[in-house]
């Protein structure tokens, strides 16, 4: 619930960790236990999928989406989306919008 509320803002492993009153390292590992991902790899995935929303429902430029989904630089943001979804954003929506 933490990362699908505040994804658009920067999340941290203190922030979460904290949420459960868990060193950082504990969060880590109980995380990465848990969920077989670790935690930067499951809020990437989350906020890509929020992107492909976005690009799919809004009329929102590809830069604009990025920094909407809590990118704070938009290469990173880019390379994520190329990482999971295998195509640009701007690809991605001409794919679904053709």
């Amino acid at each position: 619930n933490f990362i699908k509320e505040n994804y658009s803002e920067k999340i941290t492993l203190a922030n979460a960790s904290s949420l459960v009153n868990m060193s950082e390292g504990a969060f880590s590992t109980f995380f990465s236990q848990t969920t077989k991902r670790p935690f930067f790899s499951f809020l990437n995935e989350y906020r890509i999928k929020m992107a492909r929303k976005l690009l799919s429902e809004t009329d929102m430029r590809a830069n604009e989406i990025g920094y909407a989904c809590g990118y704070e630089c938009l290469q990173f943001f880019y390379r994520q989306f190329m990482k999971y979804i295998e195509c640009s954003p701007q690809g991605y929506r001409k794919k679904i919008h053709p």
